[in-house]
């Protein structure tokens, strides 16, 4: 099993934003517009030693 976790750095503290779990090589979560100036990702369990190729956040511009 795979669990992650991201957190959102807002009013001076980490907020989490997402958890999950998954299974293979990519996933994508939908999250609501938030304003931050920091993300991470956290591994919260996992068989092996996660290897993390990309992490990367995007706006929907028909949200704004």
């Amino acid at each position: 099993m795979r669990e992650y976790a991201v957190d959102a750095w807002v009013n001076e503290e980490w907020q989490l934003i997402v958890s999950g779990t998954a299974i293979g090589h990519k996933k994508i979560d939908v999250i609501w517009p938030i304003e931050t100036t920091g993300l991470r990702w956290r591994s919260v369990q996992a068989d092996a030693l996660p290897l993390l190729r990309r992490f990367a956040a995007y706006s929907d511009p028909s949200s704004a």
